[in-house]
This record gives C-alpha cells, sequence and structure tokens, in this order.
C-alpha cells in the first residue's frame, strides 16, 4: 500500500494540467498513488492524463461522465488505498518538498487529522499576486471556521489522515462548493487541524464570470453549513449579516484588487500588468490613472486633475 493517495479531479483542465501533474510527479517523497478522476472533459484533459498513466505507474486514472467536483473527489477516495489523502487541484501547482514535509507533521502528531500549508496566490499567467496566509493552530483555524471564517485551509494543499477523513465522514457532495469548509468543521470536532507556516502551493486564481458565479454560490452554502455545525456544537446561529464580505463581481473589480495585492506583496511586474488593464481595457478614470501610478511609482496620492494636465498623455505614450 501507498504511503500517501493523491486526489486530483480534473474537468476541462488542459490549459494547467501538465504543471500540475508534473509538480506531483516530482515530489521529494515518492511513495504514493496518484488517483486522477477525468470528470467527462470534452478538452484535450483525456489525451494528457492517458499519456501521463502511460509513463508512470503511480497514476491511477479514473473516468466518468460530468457528476462534480466532490463527486469526483468521493470517487477516488473509494479507490484510495493510502494511510493519507493529499488533496490537489488541475490547475495548481506543488512544491516539492511538499508531501515530505505534511507526513512528517502527520506522523509527529498522530492527533492530526489534517494539515495544509500557506499557498502563494498567481493568476492565469502563473504571475505572482500575494500569500495566502493561514493560522497554524487548531484554535485560531476551528474558531476563525466556527465563527463564519472560511479559508483558514487552503483545500488544494490539504493531507488529510484517512482513518480522520473517515471518523468525520467524508466529504458531502451536498455542501458543494463549501464541501471543504464542511469537512474541516466535522474533522474539528474529532480530530485536530493544522497548517504549516511554509509556502507548499500556488494556487491558481481567475476572474472568469464561472468563477465568479461560483463564489458567490460559495459564499450563500458556507453560511449554511456554519449554522449546521454550530447547532450540532451546540452554539447559538451567528446572526445576518456577520458572515461572508464583499466579493470582486467583475474583471474589472478584480483587475483593481489585484494590482493593490500584488503591489503590497512587492509584485511589482504584475501589479503593473493588471493597472495597464484597468486602464486599457475596462476604463479610463481618475481611479484606474492612480492604481497605474501606484503600481509603476508606488505614488497615489497626486491630485487626479494635475495629472490629467501635465502628466497623462506623456506618461501612457512612454510606458506603452
Amino acid at each position: 500500500m501507498p504511503l500517501i493517495s493523491v486526489i486530483m479531479p480534473a474537468y476541462n483542465a488542459a490549459k494547467y494540467l501538465d504543471v500540475a501533474v508534473t509538480s506531483v510527479l516530482s515530489q521529494t517523497l515518492t511513495d504514493f498513488e496518484f488517483l486522477i478522476v477525468d470528470d467527462g472533459s470534452n478538452d484535450k484533459t483525456p489525451e494528457i492524463l492517458r499519456r501521463y498513466a502511460a509513463a508512470d505507474a503511480r497514476i491511477r486514472l479514473i473516468t466518468q461522465e460530468n457528476q462534480g467536483y466532490t463527486n469526483a473527489i468521493n470517487a477516488a477516495l473509494r479507490l484510495a488505498t493510502g494511510r493519507y489523502v493529499a488533496r490537489m487541484d488541475a490547475d495548481d501547482v506543488c512544491f516539492p518538498e511538499r508531501f515530505a514535509l505534511q507526513v512528517d507533521y502527520l506522523q509527529r502528531y498522530p492527533e492530526c487529522g489534517v494539515v495544509g500549508t500557506r499557498a502563494l496566490l498567481i493568476d492565469s499567467d502563473g504571475d505572482p499576486l500575494k500569500i495566502w496566509d493561514v493560522p497554524v493552530t487548531h484554535e485560531l483555524i476551528d474558531n476563525l471556521h466556527v465563527n463564519g471564517k472560511p479559508g483558514q485551509i487552503v483545500h488544494p494543499s490539504a493531507m488529510i489522515r484517512a482513518a480522520a477523513l473517515a471518523a468525520a465522514g467524508g466529504y458531502d457532495s451536498r455542501c458543494e462548493p463549501a464541501e471543504d469548509l464542511d469537512l474541516w468543521l466535522r474533522l474539528g470536532e474529532c480530530s485536530t487541524l493544522a497548517n504549516l507556516q511554509e509556502v507548499l502551493l500556488k494556487y491558481r486564481v481567475l476572474a472568469s464570470s464561472v468563477t465568479r458565479a461560483r463564489r458567490v454560490e460559495q459564499d450563500r452554502v458556507s453560511v449554511e453549513v456554519v449554522q449546521v455545525a454550530r447547532k450540532r456544537r451546540g452554539l447559538p446561529p451567528l446572526s445576518a449579516g456577520s458572515m461572508g464580505g464583499d466579493l470582486p463581481t467583475t474583471e474589472r473589480d478584480y483587475a483593481a484588487q489585484w494590482v493593490n495585492w500584488a503591489w503590497e506583496a512587492g509584485h511589482y511586474h504584475t501589479a503593473r500588468k493588471y493597472a495597464r488593464r484597468l486602464l486599457f481595457n475596462y476604463e479610463f478614470s481618475s481611479d484606474a490613472i492612480r492604481l497605474l501610478l501606484k503600481a509603476y511609482l508606488g505614488v497615489f496620492s497626486i491630485p487626479i486633475g494635475f495629472v490629467k494636465r501635465t502628466l497623462l498623455k506623456r506618461f501612457t505614450l512612454q510606458l506603452f
């Protein structure tokens, strides 16, 4: 039996599949089986996966009609034989030492049911945005989750003890797209939760309409699973409006958010890319000009009238 079962659903993931699969196969800890579920893809995903499965015996390829993300995970789990279950998504990237460090932690702390990691958020081009920071102790992780603050374990960074996963009841597909939060809440009731301080995953964020719609739905379902967990634990329900936050609703909103993220994290190339995109693809406005100045100069308090009158034309011509 392998030490680890790596579970990765894939649906129309051809664009990023090579880098995701290669990052798993390149782990320094090699004792794993790699269960990949092609969930009814109609792009080149099946062709790519068949090529990898033929080249590496650790890959077990599962093909099914499209049944959704959580059902694909559960299809792989039914065949998994490892002591630990490592989650992975088909558009993300593992750092080489991820599995080794997580297994070491789980072996040193047998009471721990799941250990995640910090992640570097990247865009569709693989350019860095910022670090997804997470707490490391059970008390902080579980308290934030039960008080309506999801995202304290980065799902595709998680390694779960198979016995704890079974004891908690596994993934509930009815809770998608907040199936991970639901699982962490139940795992927190029968084991401890943890994160490593190291950044061991590149997590890809996209601004597509499908992604935006899913995040709105995720926000709604997260409220429901937290309220159920609080009732299960004998806690009073959270008040209306105490969960959720303002989500970007357009690609323009994402571009503006990513300028600020990348600039504050020191990823100036990425900040400038989205500042240009914001100004020329979405709007020629005072806010867009300020973000462009911030991305290139670190200056964002110059009176906009002054910019328009004396700098804008020459500045933009020099840059582009």
